[in-house]
């Protein structure tokens, strides 16, 4: 039986309606993984040092959505220091955006 005799089969049925439902929900749901993963995998990897620690590496805060893209702005970004303590990565963060302040009115 040809996969096209099966689809028609199961469009036809009640039973078979739902369940061509949930295939295509999955299948779209794995199209926009598969289509995400490489973006995702930039920013993990980015999570571990070299000294094979995690480590936060910057702090920002949400601008907006532009064109469908979340926009994000850096508030603090971390400095390795130049000298390295028992082969464990230091440093401090950097402030590099602009803090915004809550006046009990809302943000300003």
């Amino acid at each position: 039986m040809s996969f096209l005799l099966i689809f028609k089969r199961l469009v036809n049925e009640e039973k078979g309606q739902g369940m061509v439902e949930y295939a295509l929900i999955l299948a779209l749901i794995a199209i926009v993984l598969a289509a995400s993963l490489p973006t995702l995998t930039d920013d993990v990897s980015a999570l571990y040092t070299s000294d094979g620690s995690r480590r936060i590496t910057n702090i920002a805060k949400v601008e907006g959505i532009e064109n469908g893209i979340v926009v994000l702005q850096d508030l603090f970004v971390f400095e390795k220091a130049s000298s390295y303590q028992s082969d464990k990565i230091t440093g401090n963060f950097k402030k590099v955006g602009l803090l915004s302040k809550f006046n009990g009115n809302g943000w300003r």
